[in-house]
């Protein structure tokens, strides 16, 4: 499965409880994970985590879990956005792409 990105995504098979889907996205060596928690019937909240095997001095949040603002979301809308927000962050601790 790919992501809008057209990057190799993961679905995870075990969710932690109340979590109704998890993604993982890798990114410019780092790992997006996306958890959508259900609000009603087919809108969702997201969060996103970034993981990767360096961390840089100063980044507080890597490893943390970060609750996307402006939900509830359609299901396809919160993981585009998800993504967009862990690429932007990872862009962020990376710098400009070469």
């Amino acid at each position: 499965m790919t992501s809008a990105s057209g990057r190799y995504v993961r679905v995870a098979t075990l969710l932690e409880p109340g979590v109704f889907v998890q993604r993982t996205i890798e990114y410019r060596g780092f790992e997006i994970h996306i958890d959508l928690r259900p609000t009603s019937k087919d809108m969702f909240d997201v969060w996103f985590r970034i993981e990767g095997q360096i961390k840089p001095p100063g980044v507080a949040a890597l490893g943390e879990r970060i609750k996307i603002r402006g939900g509830p979301f359609s299901r396809r809308w919160a993981y585009l956005v998800a993504e967009i927000a862990g690429q932007a962050a990872i862009d962020v601790i990376h710098g400009p792409a070469e």
